[in-house]
């Protein structure tokens, strides 16, 4: 068994704000594909986060070395969260809406907390699998009956992105709980850069790009590819993995925030109604032994 030291609200804490950030990486995702074709939305913002992770490595030299007993998990963590993820989802939401892709991303939570579990040999009761499994029916209800969907292509590439990414959590927590949540995703980062450069540079549009565009891309690689990613696995090393990986659900909420204020997409009252039957769910979870 896994023994947490750290204060019991402190990893929520730090969950909250990465899913505050991650929140809003659908929508302006969508924003930055209105000019910019999916693969160098992808490559650019792994490599705008990559230039904070060089800066980490090398203000850290004993990283390399700490990190060889872990060159596994990182790289199974960087396919997952650096490449799979943010590589499937760009070409999604090239063909489908932000709040519709929530859907399908509204199944990494469970699948992370899944897979924490079986990677620490953690063994919980079952009323916090049932806890879990409610809110994360609620949250693909809801989506469901808001957007009215019938499955898509895109649904496939999304469906394929959330095992991508919830694996790359899993394993990214491990690598944190050991070397630190800003080393785990610095070390992914560099060695996705060997892969990512070349289709920087095919990809690279031949026409000027918008100041919205290079807004959207900053904001993507600095926070959604490293920032985020910083306090998520930090939340996920300090805390139970498990409950903490759940708190996601709530991204849904904030993705659809985002969405009403960059899309001008609408939220409903059962929308609302639906967020405070997660939260109470999460209660639930997080109290279940």
């Amino acid at each position: 068994m896994i023994k947490h030291t750290k204060s019991a609200i402190e990893p929520y804490f730090f969950a909250i704000l990465a899913i505050v950030v991650f929140g809003a990486t659908l929508p302006v995702t969508k924003v930055a594909l209105v000019e910019l074709n999916p693969l160098f939305v992808f490559s650019a913002r792994t490599l705008i986060a990559s230039l904070l992770a060089i800066v980490w490595v090398c203000r850290h030299p004993e990283l390399l070395r700490n990190a060889k007993p872990f060159w596994k998990e990182i790289a199974i963590s960087a396919a997952g969260t650096v490449i799979g993820f943010p590589l499937l989802t760009s070409f999604a939401l090239n063909l489908t809406g932000s709040s519709h892709s929530a859907l399908v991303i509204a199944l990494v939570p469970l699948m992370t907390s899944a897979l924490v579990a079986w990677l620490f040999q953690v063994n919980r009761h079952w009323r916090f699998w049932a806890w879990a499994a409610a809110a994360t029916v609620i949250v693909l209800v809801t989506i469901w009956f808001e957007n009215k969907i019938t499955w898509m292509f895109a649904d496939t590439l999304l469906l394929l992105s959330a095992l991508s990414v919830s694996t790359g959590y899993a394993f990214g927590s491990k690598v944190s709980r050991h070397l630190g949540g800003t080393s785990a995703i610095s070390l992914a980062l560099l060695i996705s850069v060997p892969f990512v450069f070349p289709v920087f540079l095919v990809s690279f549009p031949t026409q000027s790009i918008s100041f919205q565009s290079f807004l959207s891309l900053g904001y993507l690689g600095l926070f959604s590819m490293f920032l985020g990613f910083v306090f998520w696995y930090k939340a996920l090393a300090e805390g139970p993995p498990e409950k903490v990986s759940l708190v996601q659900l709530l991204q849904v909420f904030v993705t659809y925030s985002f969405g009403a204020l960059l899309l001008g997409e609408a939220i409903s009252q059962q929308l609302i109604l639906a967020a405070f039957g997660v939260v109470i769910c999460l209660i639930g979870a997080r109290l279940s032994p």
